[in-house]
């Protein structure tokens, strides 16, 4: 007969003190793991039995195993293993219910199925089981167990476990919220450190490194990596990545087509994010072929949103099953997302005034070489050159000027590393391909960021991977070109192109006015002659008189 603290040694009695012992210290609070152990323990001293364990599910794919949340054994019977594969699904019927399971002798009861194999497998020769359910459903059960000898369970035994099982499902209950309330904090906390990091960030590319950083060390992704939507909407741009097998993986261009649509098109078109656990339950497409290429089993798109407007997207993927993209995680990603796309927008915002600041004053300064009255139009189309290579020119640079009457374009002179003083002056037909005579015949900017997949574009500089041509109008007329080349692809920007516009439409300007100061200066020099002309002219028609008023 078991006595409690107190000497007293009526079953009963000493039930009913210990569940008010239990409810009381439940509500003025203890450590939740040391108190189930407690309680555990002595729910299985008042019962007698040779073990007592508190199962749960585990937290894999819904009931996947067993896990001993705690357990205790009589002295000389041994510990339940840390885990037992049994699914949920072969859980006692009863028990699913939410009744307890009465089993005298284990043995003897082969209608146990999968759980009954377990439960030998144990030794177990009785066991007394009463489910626990945490809002409505089922998170396990506790387990009176005896393996020395089969056990008749009495009603009061039921009646008491299911009475301490209640309890212990409130104290689960209250476990499970502060275990809540820590990983939020945790959250918050990884968040908040996070999006300080990115406001600090001074440039776009600090916002992405900064952001990856943070996926990567911190939250521990394998792979990583933020797109743009481009200006014209149909396709997103990397801005930057990690966990690829190439550096330029990650900076891209990939179309947002309605007809081979990928996972950005897909959130972006409905605006929410996409978590996919397994990349072979993908529809075969594009996105399905990238994933596959960088090893990924599972990933998660999520939109960059700012001022109520998706501005591209966030992904995120795992190579095994050790890092899944767990429910928790999509609330703290997204509003990482969320945050990294305000930032991007703010730091775009502010690299646009830097960017219009830039151009003004290289606009400023290369219009200042042409403040010239010079009618040497071979000095002014030198200034013209060197100030185009100076703040603009890239790689290589050159300057055309149009010959309406023969129908072609003269190169007046290169800059940069396409250039030696013995190159011979180039002449293009205005009606020959390439994209020098299109810019001329058009009027209109030419930029082409490959010029490899560029049908109309003719090889000059075998060293090109970029071409902007910008004309020269006047009167709305094109008396010229600058065409600029580079190394790089997508060298020029669309800003590039309006300075070069602003610079085009000076130099045009300053090439008139070379000519109205040559007009000028010949019509000088005509007067000039006539006058002196003149003055020598009455000077020898008149010479006779002046002789005879001197001699007189």
């Amino acid at each position: 007969m078991t006595r409690d603290d107190h000497g007293v040694m009526d079953p009963g009695v000493i039930r009913d003190r210990f569940l008010s012992e239990f409810a009381l210290a439940l509500v003025e609070g203890v450590q939740l793991q040391e108190f189930l152990d407690w309680s555990v323990a002595q729910i299985g001293r008042i019962l007698e039995v040779d073990r007592l364990t508190l199962f749960l599910f585990g937290s894999g794919p819904p009931g996947e195993s067993l896990v001993p949340r705690t357990s205790w054994a009589a002295d000389g019977v041994e510990s339940v293993p840390v885990t037992i594969p049994i699914s949920e699904s072969v859980v006692s019927s009863k028990l699913r219910q939410f009744e307890p399971m009465v089993v005298e002798d284990v043995a003897a009861s082969p209608d146990l199925g999968e759980i009954g194999e377990a439960l030998r497998g144990l030794g177990t020769k009785s066991v007394l089981a009463v489910p626990i359910g945490i809002d409505g459903a089922l998170r396990g059960f506790v387990a009176a167990a005896t393996v020395r000898a089969c056990r008749a369970w009495a009603p009061d035994d039921v009646a008491f476990l299911e009475s301490a099982v209640h309890h212990l499902s409130a104290a689960l209950k209250q476990t499970e919220l502060v275990e809540e309330l820590g990983r939020e904090r945790d959250r918050l906390s990884v968040l908040f450190d996070l999006a300080s990091a990115v406001q600090r960030s001074t440039t776009v590319n600090d916002v992405v490194e900064t952001a990856l950083s943070g996926l990567r060390d911190t939250l521990l992704f394998p792979i990583g990596v933020f797109t743009l939507i481009s200006p014209e909407g149909d396709a997103v741009i990397g801005l930057g990545g990690y966990g690829g097998t190439d550096p330029g993986d990650f900076f891209g261009r990939i179309p947002l087509t309605p007809e081979r649509p990928t996972v950005s098109f897909r959130v972006l078109e409905s605006g929410q994010p996409l978590i996919v656990n397994d990349v072979e339950e993908e529809p075969e497409g594009p996105s399905k072929e990238r994933f596959r290429q960088l090893g990924a089993r599972s990933f998660g798109v999520f939109p960059m949103r700012s001022a109520g407007k998706t501005i591209g997207v966030m992904s995120v993927a795992s190579r095994d099953t050790s890092r899944r993209i767990e429910f928790d995680d999509v609330e703290t990603l997204q509003s990482l997302a969320d945050f990294v796309g305000v930032a991007l927008e703010q730091r775009r915002s502010a690299d646009a005034v830097r960017e219009a600041m830039r151009e003004a004053r290289s606009l400023a300064d290369a219009s200042h070489a042409l403040l010239t009255r010079t009618a040497d139009r071979r000095v002014l189309l030198d200034q013209i050159l060197d100030a185009l290579a100076q703040y603009f020119g890239h790689e290589a640079c050159s300057l055309f000027l149009a010959d309406h009457d023969r129908g072609v374009l003269v190169q007046i002179g290169r800059r940069g590393k396409w250039w030696s003083p013995v190159d011979p002056v180039s002449v293009i037909p205005l009606g020959a391909p390439g994209l020098i005579p299109r810019a001329a015949r058009t009027g209109r900017i030419v930029n082409v960021p490959e010029v490899e997949s560029e049908p109309d574009y003719v090889i000059g500089w075998p060293e090109a991977r970029s071409e902007l041509v910008v004309p020269l109008i006047l009167d709305e007329c094109v008396v010229g070109v600058f065409d600029l080349q580079s190394e790089r692809p997508n060298a020029f920007s669309d800003a590039d192109a309006r300075t070069i516009r602003a610079f085009a439409e000076r130099a045009a300007l300053a090439l008139r006015l070379s000519e109205l100061v040559g007009t000028l200066e010949n019509r000088t020099r005509v007067l000039e002659t006539v006058t002196r002309a003149t003055q020598l002219l009455n000077f020898r028609l008149h010479a006779p008189d002046v002789l005879t008023s001197v001699v007189e």
